[in-house]
């Protein structure tokens, strides 16, 4: 069973990782607004990994996500458009 903290961690992990994705070409964005996702993301994959969570697991979450910002927007279930527009507006970021 996946304890509450992991939970927590993953959920954080799998939103800016899929900001990332949706948001790596985007040329509005400034590179200090990058950095500071990239480090959280560091941050969390250290803490993911002190939790347990295995390279190859957190190497699926990034797959995951990244299959998720590559299809296009109509092909997507509703939560996981509903995902999509959570990370590109940050708004209301909980899942």
């Amino acid at each position: 069973m996946i304890s509450p903290e992991l939970k927590s961690l993953v959920k954080k992990y799998l939103k800016l990782t899929f900001w990332y994705s949706c948001n790596q070409e985007n040329q509005t964005l400034s590179v200090e607004q990058f950095e500071v996702v990239l480090k959280e993301i560091g941050n969390l994959e250290n803490q993911l990994v002190a939790n347990g969570l295995k390279d190859e697991q957190t190497d699926w979450l990034i797959k995951f996500t990244s299959d998720i910002a590559n299809k296009p927007f109509n092909e997507l279930p509703e939560h996981q458009q509903l995902m999509m527009i959570r990370a590109i507006f940050g708004v209301g970021m909980r899942l």
